[in-house]
């Protein structure tokens, strides 16, 4: 029997959760990890502003998801996709592979999970 605590949370809740968690352990890992060993110059201005949407929105819209799953899930989506937008701007073209999306996959989880539980609620 579910305990009060854990009422109404789903498995796609959980699998988002702890998604959730491992993208933002590596994020963490990857930043710790350049501020140790730097392998790059400092970013300029216009690609210290896209990290704000990749990795820094992304890893705050998940760790809002933890709380309230549309907030969160929206601006990790907005995010990455504000980042997609913006490298392709600069750039011409997009990210190769899937590696980016895989980390901010969580936030299409939260997204998902939220929709599922909200059409129970009306039906």
């Amino acid at each position: 029997m579910m305990t009060a605590k854990f009422q109404g949370q789903t498995p796609l809740c959980w699998v988002a959760r702890i998604w959730s968690a491992l993208s933002i352990v590596f994020l963490l890992t990857m930043f710790i990890g350049e501020l140790l060993v730097p392998s790059a110059p400092l970013p300029n201005f216009v690609e210290a502003v896209l990290m704000l949407f990749f990795p820094v929105g992304v890893a705050a819209g998940m760790i809002i998801a933890w709380k309230t799953e549309l907030p969160g899930a929206l601006v990790t989506i907005v995010s990455v996709v504000a980042f997609y937008i913006g490298v392709w701007l600069l750039r011409g073209n997009l990210p190769r592979g899937p590696y980016l999306l895989l980390v901010a996959a969580p936030g299409l989880l939260f997204l998902v999970d939220w929709w599922l539980n909200h059409r129970k609620i009306a039906a």
